[in-house]
């Protein structure tokens, strides 16, 4: 995913100055018909002055009026400037949205562009009026927003049951264990939906500083994540339902002072109160909270990102011809011991792979970070521009084209990450299955890398880095945003890295591990007694019978839902109780011009179950192999295993559900592993299969 800024006409021009919680912000009219081809629209309405040339405009499909109506359709938008105006028809520079008026609440809103907007009291849009056919939308862009006050939607959206359908990922009960709870947030970006209930609001900025007051949506209530229970509950699970309440997108580069109490989005009302999932979607280049079931946290769409971030230009010279033999090391590996701009210093080398230390050949400089700093994971790749050996003619430095420097980021020494330097293959055509990546040993490995100028065909082929990481430190609040140009070593599974012209891959391919992504989380272990739920999407089985069932992910770090849960739960790793503990998943970093067939299949991240302890002594053993929990899938943590009835907690929506303990808090069960993570940039998807995944 990824927000695109162009496709929304930018931050805006900042026009009509600076304000100050402005009574009135949004100007409303209802589409009664449009003209693709002329680009024009007809609109209705008592509010039509402020409808005037060079006004940019929110085209938005706001409710069903038909049971003709596409409800798939429901809450699609679409900005556009208002070129000319002749009479009730008004000509747009963009396409309106194409579908039948009568059958829908098509409305259109207009889009302030303020420089400075400060809201330090309560702000608010138009109610949703079903007469007029329009309202309940607030929308603004902005240079820069100032923001301790409140956007009240509470009891702004539609009205009428007939006016909200349940969407398809809502019909399975909306609880917020429900199956696609956290998913549909990322909805929120091509589908801004009104609920019944609560209306929705839309900030497009270019900076936003909040303060601890701020609150967006339900202005009496902090921000909850999978529930709206107590005040003070969100990161934490309930059995509430969570029907109704507001959508919320926000787009900024500059977030700063970020809050996940800030988004109130549920209603507190009773279940006839609202209709639909509630939503949140958040663009922006700043790094905040990760809280999956309260928001989605994405990137913005910057075409300049990959060169700017990661020094990628090309898909490599193609100086290895082709491969289609299994069971080859493809990359080589050696430490960094120093480095001065762009030459590096090598100790530690591993030269077995096809790839070598030469002239000529790509190189990606990788940096896990030591402890909890801003920047591991990150990595540039970049030519070998000049080798120099010592006196023996042992390899000793290597220079890039291009520097560290680069990055432009502060503290990136050796004192604080573990620099490797890995020599990446140059194909132009690769069609083989790969297992042969070492292990990351805290100087070097556990990284596959390939670089491919043409066709990389990975249908039927698995690029398996399985148990290949060791990293002491993994990632936590791992989102879109962060991940934009990180390739994270994991102390459970290896990454992966393909660059590639062409990228073709099937149901049947597996890239990071060997199970299908489509499993979501991992099982939980199985126990002599019950079992604790898998992961997000996951399943979990009873002792005995082995039967499987649909799993759901859970909320709350250091414990998740269990008061005497151990580590593991959200965004984190349950610590070893015994030899071994749940894993998280491998990561992925792709970079294609086209790639055909992408499904979620192919896509393995997930991360591994917490396996079940059978002995109550002092020290706990674990079960046999094939009693553990099953592997995770794409992007989900496992569950945390459960010992008789002390269960272990749910597995995160990108974490490993918590073990569970006895009731004065022994660990007798380990928490499930982390999910990794999967980045991709493309140019041009064909033959794709959507479901379970989304496209921009």
């Amino acid at each position: 995913m990824a927000y695109d800024i162009i496709a929304a006409r930018g931050y805006g021009s900042s026009e009509d100055g600076d304000a100050t919680n402005p009574a009135t912000v949004n100007h409303y009219a209802r589409v009664t018909g449009f003209n693709q081809s002329a680009k024009t629209i007809t609109l209705a309405g008592d509010d039509l002055s402020a409808f005037t040339v060079g006004t940019e405009i929110l085209l938005h499909l706001s409710g069903i009026r038909s049971a003709s109506a596409n409800a798939k359709y429901l809450g699609k938008y679409r900005f556009a400037k208002i070129m000319a105006i002749d009479g009730s028809t008004y000509t747009l520079s963009a396409t309106p949205l194409n579908v039948t008026a009568d059958y829908w609440f098509y409305q259109a809103v207009t889009v302030p562009h303020y420089n400075t907007l400060n809201i330090t009291g309560t702000v608010s849009p138009a109610a949703f009026d079903p007469e007029k056919g329009c309202g309940g939308i607030f929308i603004f862009k902005a240079a820069r927003l100032n923001m301790s006050g409140k956007i009240n939607l509470s009891n702004k959206g539609l009205t009428e049951d007939a006016q909200r359908p349940l969407l398809n990922q809502e019909q399975a009960g909306t609880l917020d264990t429900d199956t696609y709870s956290g998913y549909e947030n990322f909805d929120a970006a091509n589908h801004f939906t009104l609920q019944k209930g609560d209306g929705a609001a839309f900030i497009i900025a270019k900076r936003i500083d909040f303060e601890d007051t701020a609150r967006i949506g339900d202005p009496n209530y902090k921000g909850i994540a999978r529930c709206r229970g107590a005040a003070d509950s969100y990161n934490r699970n309930s059995e509430v339902s969570n029907i109704g309440g507001s959508s919320i997108v926000i787009v900024a580069p500059t977030i700063n002072d970020f809050d996940p109490a800030i988004i109130s989005k549920y209603r507190r009302n009773t279940l006839e109160a609202g209709k639909g999932l509630a939503r949140c979607y958040i663009a922006t280049e700043s790094r905040l909270p990760n809280d999956e079931g309260l928001y989605a946290y994405d990137i913005i769409n910057t075409p300049e990102r990959l060169k700017k971030n990661t020094c990628i230009s090309g898909f490599g010279n193609g100086m290895h011809g082709t491969a289609r033999t299994a069971s080859v090391q493809q990359n080589s590996y050696a430490k960094v011991s120093k480095f001065n701009k762009n030459t590096f210093t090598l100790t530690n080398v591993d030269s077995g792979g096809v790839a070598q230390f030469k002239r000529g050949e790509l190189v990606m400089i990788h940096a896990t970070a030591k402890d909890n700093y801003a920047h591991g994971s990150r990595f540039i790749v970049s030519e070998i521009v000049g080798i120099t050996n010592d006196n023996s003619g042992k390899l000793k430095s290597i220079t890039l084209e291009h520097s560290l420097d680069e990055l432009k980021l502060n503290n990136f020494t050796t004192d604080l990450y573990n620099f490797q330097a890995i020599a990446i293959p140059q194909y132009t055509y690769f069609a083989t299955s790969n297992s042969m990546t070492p292990a990351y040993n805290g100087k070097r490995g556990g990284i596959f890398a390939i670089a491919v100028k043409g066709v990389c065909d990975l249908r039927g082929q698995r690029i398996n880095v399985e148990h290949r990481g060791g990293a002491t430190y993994y990632l936590t609040q791992i989102s879109n945003a962060q991940m934009k140009h990180r390739l994270p070593i994991g102390e459970g599974h290896g990454s992966v890295f393909i660059l590639a012209e062409t990228l073709q891959v099937d149901s049947s391919t597996r890239i990071g591990a060997t199970y299908s992504g489509n499993a979501f989380g991992g099982a939980a272990g199985y126990s002599v007694n019950r079992v604790s739920d898998g992961g997000y999407m996951g399943k979990r089985c009873d002792w005995g019978t082995l039967d499987k069932y649909d799993g759901y992910g859970g909320s709350g770090a250091k414990g998740g839902t269990q008061k005497k849960g151990h580590d593991g739960g959200f965004h984190s790793n349950a610590p070893s109780i015994v030899s071994k503990s749940g894993k998280q998943g491998a990561s992925i970093f792709i970079v294609a011009e086209t790639i055909d067939g992408l499904c979620l299949e192919c896509l393995s991240t997930g991360g591994g179950a917490g396996h079940v302890v059978v002995s109550s002594s002092s020290e706990p053993k674990v079960v046999a192999e094939d009693l553990r929990g099953l592997p995770g899938g794409c992007g989900y943590g496992g569950g945390g295993a459960s010992y008789q009835n002390n269960f272990g907690a749910q597995g995160g929506v990108h974490g490993g559900g918590s073990g569970a303990s006895t009731s004065d808090g022994y660990p007798y069960t380990e928490g499930g592993g982390s999910s990794g993570f999967c980045v991709v940039y493309a140019n041009k998807f064909t033959n794709q299969s959507t479901a379970n995944l989304s496209f921009d």
